[in-house]
């Protein structure tokens, strides 16, 4: 009888023994860390600075070079407009992105290689997550990120427990907002406005409409309008090739003809800047 009663602990041990081997719940192990949200507004918001330009001076405008020489002309692309003394607004455009704490955010827990999540909590209002009594072993930890076209992207940690360790997990990073993993468009306008036989300098087009359309493609998707300063900005764009355009007079006639450009967007998250201004005119 004590034999038999000496296998059966036995028995039951080993039994207890290959059920706490494995990775999930049952354990004493704690895995904890912190998400963040890293939003991508819709819009970017460019830092100004206010500039005054001065004869044999260099600065920047909109990542343009301009030399101002003797004569108190400046260049702009190449272009020369006459001025004593300059004011201008430099502007200097980034792709903002707002980091948080991703409070209320659901996180998820894969025990071993099981091939779907074991568990899920939501963050404290800091991000702070803990999934607690574990087994040791391996596990992976993720949240998901949001992309332009709601497609669910999981952004994942792996992470190796010991036996009652407490493990901290790296920052885990979702990403959301209307411009994640875009790229942006930007160029310059310069318009020559004519008057019967005479025609004026170029100079930074205000207001002008900006077309683009995917390469090949008849019509465009979008239309911006250039700025005081001539600059025009397209956003929320995919890797891709590009066919950016606008219409110019003829001198002397009203008929309206396109100026075209081809743009190719290689890497996500990037500004595209077109070289060579597009050149216009309008007749007075």
């Amino acid at each position: 009888m004590k034999n038999l009663k000496s296998i059966c602990l036995l028995l039951i041990s080993f039994l207890l023994f290959s059920c706490i081997s494995e990775e999930g719940e049952g354990g004493i192990a704690t895995v904890q860390g912190y998400v963040f949200k890293v939003l991508h507004p819709d819009d970017t918001f460019p830092e100004i600075i206010k500039d005054t330009i001065t004869n044999d001076t260099i600065a920047s405008i909109s990542g343009d070079t301009i030399f101002t020489n003797k004569e108190g002309k400046y260049l702009f692309d190449s272009y020369s407009v006459s001025k004593d003394t300059i004011f201008i607004d430099r502007i200097t455009t980034t792709l903002e992105a707002d980091t948080f704490p991703a409070a209320k955010e659901d996180v998820y827990i894969m025990y071993g290689d099981e091939p779907i999540y074991g568990d899920k909590m939501e963050t404290g209002y800091d991000g702070f997550y803990r999934f607690r009594y574990l087994t040791k072993g391996m596990y992976k930890i993720y949240a998901y990120s949001t992309m332009t076209n709601s497609q669910k992207i999981a952004v994942i940690d792996s992470v190796s427990v010991a036996y009652g360790e407490t493990k901290n997990v790296n920052n885990i990073y979702v990403h959301e907002g209307k411009a994640t993993e875009t790229s942006y468009i930007k160029g310059t306008v310069l318009v020559q406005y004519y008057d019967k036989a005479n025609i004026g300098g170029l100079v930074p087009a205000n207001d002008i409409r900006v077309y683009i359309r995917k390469k090949d493609a008849s019509y465009h998707f979008d239309e911006v309008r250039t700025g005081y300063d001539g600059v025009f900005m397209f956003q929320g764009l995919n890797i891709g090739d590009y066919e950016v355009f606008v219409l110019t007079e003829q001198k002397g006639e009203k008929v309206l003809l396109p100026i075209l450009q081809s743009v190719s967007i290689s890497e996500k998250g990037t500004i595209v800047r077109i070289p060579t201004p597009f050149k216009i005119i309008i007749n007075a």
